[in-house]
């Protein structure tokens, strides 16, 4: 049986795609299925898509006919997925050739890390590795301190924001048991608290994963609703709530985690401090705002 799943969703992503696979088909750890899931391209992802599949029996190439979203995708890749171990893959993205393996090597060694994952070497357009920045405060000991140190910032944005640890290595199971309902902005946040909430992280040796930032990316000059709609072509501006969605997303990962009671009130309160502050309610008044406004344009033209 396969090993390790790696599911890359991609829509229009040319320009860095083939790099990204030839890092992926080329990883130390060779017992692996790719699931490449084509939201309906319309550039020249489909022919590099399907030259990969035609070369390499291990890549599984869908294609769409139209763009269903980024969360769509992503949701399908996992689902998609046979093997025991999971991971998501950027179409823009770069693999150390023993990322995969080393991954692996901790999932195998200790049943109760659920999640492998890699800081990200920053890379820029031109393929250019920048500086790593300074490796973020995780304190494992418990549900409540990984999910303090996820969620909190300090010399840099939270981590959750950065959200380097979705692109590490899981159990397929504990990665399917994350995965929220609908589809919104943040829904990966939604993802990496309840992994948090289910077991230990292990951080890999650094320099096993390259992001890259630029243009064309899925954030680079969007505001969160536009980001919204990117994840989901099917809502509006006023129904992404991306904020709100997040938020509740966090607290029925809490309620729903298997934690005994002290630790359950612990996790609330670490999401009361970091969650509950003046800059998220507004945010969250934000989200309303616009539903309002929609709401109130709509009733207009009818």
């Amino acid at each position: 049986m396969t090993r390790v799943s790696v599911g890359l969703p991609v829509y229009n992503g040319e320009r860095y795609l083939a790099e990204a696979l030839e890092s992926l088909v080329t990883q130390t750890h060779e017992d692996l299925e790719i699931v490449l899931s084509d939201n309906g391209s319309t550039d020249g992802t489909a022919a590099i898509c399907a030259r990969y599949a035609a070369r390499d029996p291990r890549v599984r190439y869908v294609r769409h006919e139209r763009n269903r979203g980024g969360a769509f995708n992503h949701t399908f890749v996992a689902a998609q997925a046979t093997a025991p171990y999971f991971r998501w893959f950027a179409a823009d993205d770069v693999m150390h050739p023993r990322c995969v393996e080393e991954g692996v090597r901790v999932l195998d060694a200790d049943p109760s890390v659920v999640l492998a994952w890699p800081d990200p070497v920053p890379l820029d357009a031109a393929g250019t590795a920048g500086e790593t920045p300074p490796a973020p405060r995780w304190d494992d000991r418990s549900p409540a301190t990984r999910l303090a140190s996820l969620l909190r910032g300090s010399a840099r944005p939270p981590l959750i924001l950065e959200c380097a640890p979705v692109y590490g290595l899981a159990r397929r199971r504990d990665f399917l048991a994350a995965m929220p309902v609908g589809s919104f902005y943040g829904a990966d946040n939604v993802v990496l608290v309840t992994l948090a909430l289910r077991g230990r992280w292990t951080r890999l040796a650094p320099g096993r994963y390259f992001r890259r930032t630029h243009d064309g990316s899925s954030t680079h000059g969007r505001s969160r609703h536009e980001v919204a709609i990117w994840m989901d072509p099917a809502t509006t501006p006023g129904r992404s709530l991306p904020h709100v969605r997040r938020l509740l997303g966090f607290a029925r990962a809490v309620l729903e985690a298997p934690l005994d009671p002290g630790e359950r009130l612990r996790c609330l309160g670490v999401l009361a401090r970091e969650e509950l502050n003046p800059d998220n309610a507004r945010r969250v008044v934000w989200d309303l705002r616009v539903l309002a406004r929609e709401r109130a344009g709509e009733q207009a033209q009818r």
